[in-house]
């Protein structure tokens, strides 16, 4: 007679990994590896989940590995929304995007406008006068080309007829997936920043939200 140990099934047979397009200790990183543990205990048995990041072009790296992966249950990814849908818009994406497939939403990540916290816009009102009539004295901060907060600047422009000075904060933020940098004055100019960040930053000591 042999022997013949019993195998596991899935998903307790071998780890079951997330991909995740930016580096350690950014936003998406921090999400994935926080719902690891509820995932697991959701699953039962002896489920486990191996946060594998993949950084690098705004997140197409992990894409692609993602679209090519084998759609037996153990490989699945946390999206990035602004940069899996603006990838596309910006290059031909190395990937097909239709053969990612959402699975769920798990966390609202609002985008707001801030400014310091002794400028004079008080308002998105006057935020828009302030653009029309003198938009290269205004600079617009973003947590980087392609972002959210890019997007929502270029929306902004395109609704009110205004123009602005877009600033990527942060050098090569799409990949770090880090919030931008303080903002700060130059020449006199009055600055401020799209921010991508929670409710909660209205309270921040020296900066104050003015549309969220």
């Amino acid at each position: 007679m042999i022997a013949v140990s019993a195998q596991a099934a899935w998903p307790e047979d071998r780890p079951i990994e997330v991909y995740v397009g930016f580096a350690a200790g950014g936003g998406t990183d921090l999400l994935a590896r926080a719902m690891a543990p509820f995932l697991q205990k959701h699953l039962g048995g002896k489920a486990r989940i191996v946060v594998v990041n993949k950084p690098g072009a705004s997140g197409e790296i992990a894409y692609l590995s993602l679209s090519r992966a084998t759609p037996d249950g153990y490989t699945i990814g946390i999206i990035s929304t602004p940069s899996f849908l603006t990838i596309p818009i910006q290059r031909k994406p190395k990937y097909d995007p239709a053969a990612i497939v959402p699975l769920a939403r798990v966390i609202d990540d609002p985008t707001m406008f801030v400014v310091a916290g002794d400028s004079k816009l008080a308002s998105m009102a006057d935020l828009v006068k302030q653009l029309k009539g003198n938009p290269e004295g205004l600079s617009m901060g973003s947590n980087g080309i392609g972002t959210n907060g890019h997007m929502a600047a270029l929306a902004l422009q395109q609704a009110t007829g205004a123009k602005g000075q877009p600033h990527p904060l942060c050098r090569n933020v799409a990949d770090q997936d880090q919030p931008p940098g303080p903002s700060h004055r130059r020449h006199g100019d009055e600055h401020h920043r799209i921010h991508r960040s929670r409710p909660r930053v209205e309270g921040r000591e020296g900066a104050r939200a003015t549309w969220h």
